[in-house]
């Protein structure tokens, strides 16, 4: 009877710590529906937020239910409370480009931001080289600030592709490319190698043997009508099938 209740009041205290605990998250944290937050690296958007659970919405549409107990122990970054964001692009370009092209190149995006400044901060650009690769490629770093933040992911997107345009457009002017490197072949002459006879397949001596052997007894059958035509003088004619 002691173990029965201890066991109940054991579950009892588990239903009252469970919500007292999702309760305490859903304080702390500032969280309201429609915020976008990045949790382990997924990109979610908040859709209803319970005393138990929090459902989320991914960019397929496709609901995704998580205990609220479990998000008091993840990192939560909400995007829609956080202020200008700001992103990390990579380029390669060929190790022999001269120094004075990169801070052109540098001089032209910048010049770009500062034009646009609707969609980028101005002035908050760096071009930086961040590798050297097997003395033929170097690894540019360029960090660009939005504006706003990303909680319209479709609005951030258009912003980079229209960076990404103009960031071609510096690199077509500036001649500023990456080929990959010539790679040398050798070719080595070599002896052609002997002609050999080709083996007979397997069987053919027993089938030449069969062809010999008809051959024979047809010969022989040849003969002995040839002698019965002989003793009763009837006229034998041989016809040669080509």
């Amino acid at each position: 009877v002691g173990i029965g209740i201890r066991k109940g009041l054991t579950f009892i205290q588990d239903l009252v710590k469970k919500p007292s605990s999702s309760f305490i998250h859903l304080y702390f944290f500032v969280l309201f529906s429609g915020d976008r937050v990045f949790i382990d690296g997924n990109n979610w958007i908040i859709h209803n937020m319970g005393l138990i659970n929090t459902s989320f919405r991914q960019w397929d549409g496709t609901i995704l239910y998580v205990r609220n107990s479990v998000l008091a122990q993840k990192n939560i970054f909400n995007i829609r409370r956080s202020g200008p964001m700001g992103e990390f692009l990579e380029i390669q370009i060929d190790y022999n480009t001269p120094a004075h092209k990169i801070h052109s190149l540098r001089e032209k995006i910048s010049d770009w931001c500062n034009k646009h400044s609707n969609d980028f901060t101005p002035g908050v650009l760096a071009l930086n080289i961040f590798q050297i690769e097997s003395t033929n490629k170097i690894h540019c770093s360029i960090w660009v600030e939005h504006r706003t933040n990303w909680q319209d992911m479709m609005a951030r997107y258009a912003r980079r592709t229209n960076f990404y345009y103009a960031l071609k457009e510096a690199l077509d002017e500036l001649d500023i490319r990456y080929v990959l490197p010539a790679q040398p072949i050798v070719h080595k002459e070599m002896e052609t190698p002997p002609a050999y006879e080709l083996a007979r397949p397997l069987g053919m001596d027993r089938l030449a043997a069969a062809e010999v052997s008809d051959g024979l007894r047809h010969r022989g059958s040849t003969d002995n009508i040839t002698m019965q035509a002989q003793q009763q003088e009837v006229p034998v004619v041989f016809e040669t099938i080509h």
